[in-house]
């Protein structure tokens, strides 16, 4: 089997990859059937609701990374577009944005599935350097990169908050019987400025613990739908219309 032929029968969603083992197993034993399937789906979904969430996090550190890249280097293009050294720039600032772009949407692909370019797009042949560099100022994904690029920094920001509000809270309702006996057993002075009254009493924690595991759950949930969303985002500006 080429490798063509490989890539194109290789799964890209959870969906997908049940299907396979479905068929993989077919003959075998009803019970093992279902019980496999059932692992495999619950081992999947878990690894990419972690793998959303540490995307999420990191969307801030890329956000600011590709802000900076973006502003600097469409600003430097732009100062010394009067120059003839603009014009090497210009295209040195759109070849490491499309790398960018390719990277960042190798990430998305293991993220979440969707399928992204893992190879840049080729130019058709122009009839010289002026003219491939006309083209490059007139095609709209030369722009729709850079604004990807901008638009990552409030993006990753807002990605970045509800990611860290979520976790804090989920673990404070999580952890609230060990702060709890913490402060029953004296473990936690109340020198240290902590004032556990939300905790109540003993009858309180069942009740706080299964908040926590809600709120982690929804937060697993909500971080999946968030990425999906950006990767059907992304590929809008990053991927060049048929």
């Amino acid at each position: 089997m080429n490798r063509s032929a490989s890539d194109a029968s290789a799964p890209r969603s959870v969906a997908q990859y049940l299907q396979q083992l479905r068929r993989q197993l077919a003959g075998e034993d009803a019970a093992l059937i279902q019980d496999s399937v059932y692992d495999a789906e619950e081992y999947l979904r878990a690894e990419i609701a972690y793998t959303s969430l540490l995307f999420m996090l990191l969307s801030l550190i890329r956000g600011t990374l590709y802000f900076v890249f973006a502003v600097v280097g469409a600003a430097l293009s732009l100062g010394l577009s009067v120059l003839i050294i603009g014009v090497p720039i210009f295209l040195l600032f759109m070849a490491m944005a499309r790398v960018i772009s390719l990277g960042e949407g190798r990430l998305l692909e293991a993220t979440t599935g969707e399928r992204m370019p893992r190879r840049p797009l080729r130019s058709e042949p122009s009839a010289g350097f002026w003219a491939g560099v006309l083209d490059m100022v007139k095609d709209r994904r030369t722009w729709s990169t850079l604004a990807y690029l901008v638009l990552m920094l409030p993006l990753g920001i807002a990605y970045f908050t509800m990611t860290v509000v979520g976790l804090t809270l989920s673990l404070a309702f999580l952890s609230s019987p060990v702060f709890w006996l913490g402060h029953a057993f004296g473990w936690i002075p109340l020198s240290l400025g902590y004032q556990p009254h939300w905790l109540g009493s003993l009858w309180a924690m069942p009740f706080m613990v299964v908040t926590g595991v809600v709120l982690l759950t929804l937060l697993m949930h909500m971080s999946r739908g968030v990425v999906r969303f950006h990767a059907l985002f992304a590929k809008t500006l990053l991927v060049a219309p048929a």
